[in-house]
């Protein structure tokens, strides 16, 4: 019982680490934990910005150790500007990359790790007024959610 207490002892603090350093939201629910971390996206593109690499990486570090039978689900997002249609696209672009990052560099399990898109989506938008190349940053981003966590992983 002694390890598991320290163990979650550590998780709470690899977590709050994480919040504090890179501004990552944390949301806990029954069966996941959703992450809200910063990872922004150019007005109309899908490739990773290299100022966003240093949170992938630590999150892949805190998933790995904590969690590394969990399933991962990538939801990509983006503002309103385009055509519905477009931006559900755009929205895959985006996670499909942050996907083949998580796999060919940190190393997850390509069948742990799945996609979807929300593009424009209203409910799902943090500022429904912003969109455009000179705002609506905010919109354009990830969002990694871990599925089925139950207990962290004692050893």
């Amino acid at each position: 019982m002694a390890a598991l207490s320290a163990r979650v002892d550590r998780l709470t603090d690899a977590l709050a680490l994480l919040q504090l350093e890179f501004d990552v939201s944390v949301e806990l629910f029954e069966s996941s934990i959703r992450f809200a971390l910063p990872v922004y996206f150019e007005f109309g593109d899908a490739d990773l910005r290299p100022q966003d690499i240093p949170v992938l990486v630590r999150f892949g570090d805190i998933v790995s150790e904590f969690y590394p039978d969990a399933l991962l689900t990538v939801e990509g997002f983006t503002d309103r500007a385009g055509s519905p249609e477009y931006n559900l696209d755009l929205g895959q672009r985006r996670a499909d990359a942050v996907r083949l990052y998580l796999v060919e560099t940190i190393g997850f399990l390509g069948e742990r790790v799945r996609t979807v898109s929300y593009g424009e989506d209203p409910k799902r938008l943090v500022f429904p007024d912003q969109a455009g190349r000179d705002t609506g940053l905010e919109n354009r981003r990830v969002a990694l959610v871990i599925e089925h966590v139950g207990m962290p992983t004692v050893f």
